[in-house]
């Protein structure tokens, strides 16, 4: 070979494929995401449910718009309005209906729901009321005991041995000034959040880390499905 010249071995050519209304979804405008223990795909649209099974199969569900997808103990359960449908075994079925509209779902140890009335507890085959909400929340992060919620520039924690909601507020604490559009806990127990000015990572206590401190964090905009939502995400954050 010539002086300069370089040849590498095999690998797998990346490609996107793009699915839209034209090729199998029931509606192009496609809010949600989840996947399933069995690798079904399920994609939640303003007009119903998709899901695409590991042998590349599509399949609907139509119950109107998903509000959140989430999958918990073999089950993805989906939120339509008040409604809570849950998928398992190929089966889709409706699971319980709420006085409210679903807002989300989290959890590792156990699983919950918030309304923009009440926070659920997953006990005994059913939700179960666990704790009032005094806000309207828009995302909801929840690892082991640690139970936090957003709601626009407000971030809120449960706290205290009688439970109440404590909402940090940037204009009263160290928290920069942002919107916040996504949450989610990494194993190491910090609260990422995505912002409409980049990603940040609360510690829990007083410490708040953002691109300033954190040059992996990104400046851009998150939106909800662009922050991880899986609790195996970390950063060595005692490193800094």
């Amino acid at each position: 070979m010539r002086k300069g010249f370089y040849k590498s071995n095999q690998y797998p050519q990346r490609f996107c494929e793009f699915f839209t209304a034209d090729n199998g979804l029931l509606s192009s405008k496609a809010l949600c995401l989840g996947a399933g223990e069995d690798g079904t795909v399920y994609i939640g649209t303003d007009a119903g449910l998709n899901y695409t099974k590991a042998d590349g199969s599509l399949g609907s569900f139509a119950c109107g718009k998903v509000n959140a997808i989430f999958s918990f103990d073999g089950v993805t359960y989906f939120a339509c309005g008040n409604e809570l449908y849950a998928a398992k075994n190929g089966e889709i079925a409706l699971f319980q209906t709420f006085e409210d509209e679903i807002i989300t779902m989290s959890g590792t140890d156990a699983l919950y729901l918030i309304t923009v009335g009440y926070l659920y507890k997953f006990e005994d085959g059913k939700f179960a009321k666990f704790f009032h909400t005094e806000f309207m929340p828009t995302d909801l992060a929840i690892r082991g005991e640690k139970i936090t919620a957003a709601c626009g520039t407000e971030f809120s924690i449960v706290n205290g041995k009688r439970k109440h909601w404590m909402t940090i507020f940037h204009e009263h604490s160290t928290m920069p000034e942002f919107k916040i559009n996504c949450i989610a806990f990494d194993s190491v127990g910090f609260v990422w959040l995505g912002t409409d000015k980049g990603a940040y990572v609360y510690d829990m206590t007083n410490g708040w880390y953002g691109h300033m401190s954190l040059t992996v964090c990104p400046k851009r905009r998150f939106t909800k499905s662009a922050l991880p939502r899986t609790a195996e995400l970390s950063f060595p954050l005692q490193q800094v």
